[in-house]
């Protein structure tokens, strides 16, 4: 969050800085993931702290939830897929089978690194909420308990308590994750 602050005030140390420490990753995240060439990865990548410059010096960005490095991947993450679909569609290719495997690859990619940054926000947004919403949300979704042995396990009166429970901690999360999700701009 300093570095965002230091890019607001115009800190070209920061932004500098940023550029840096993100820029080799990135760009052996990108090849290796997105099978793009390294100039490829090296342009997308100025893109990305372009925005990212410009996000910070708007003000766009302020209570970023996630890590900068989740931010700037996800954005990295969407102009590669619109690169990847622009280089399909001036590509010819005779080979159907190659085309359905590279949408295959694609599709798995992209739904692996949204699990993946679904993972990071939801844990940004756990923490954030009551140690009690975490702990039956998690009871709940990840070990997926019943509501009845929910309730057993955390004291709580009855079934339908735990429920109440359960549905206000679900309003808590989409609260701040509806106040997250004005952050993210691509």
């Amino acid at each position: 969050m300093e570095l965002i602050t230091k890019i607001q005030a115009g800190n070209k140390t920061a932004f500098t800085e940023l550029y840096s420490l993100y820029r080799n990753e990135f760009i052996v995240w990108a090849v290796r993931n997105y099978s793009c060439r390294t100039d490829e990865a090296k342009d997308v990548f100025q893109e990305v702290i372009i925005d990212f410059y410009n996000n910070a010096r708007n003000n766009k960005i302020q209570n970023l939830t996630a890590d900068i490095k989740t931010y700037l991947f996800a954005i990295g993450k969407h102009k590669l897929l619109n690169l990847i679909k622009k280089n399909s569609k001036t590509s010819n290719f005779s080979n159907s089978e190659l085309i359905n495997d590279k949408l295959i690859t694609l599709n798995n990619i992209e739904l692996e690194h949204k699990k993946e940054f679904d993972k990071e926000q939801l844990n940004s947004f756990l923490c954030n909420i009551p140690a009690d919403c975490k702990r039956i949300l998690e009871l709940y979704y990840v070990k997926e308990w019943d509501m009845e042995s929910i309730a057993n396990e955390l004291g709580i009166s009855s079934t339908n308590t735990a429920k109440k429970k359960k549905f206000d901690c679900l309003k808590k999360i989409t609260k701040f994750i509806k106040q997250s999700s004005k952050i993210l701009v691509f």
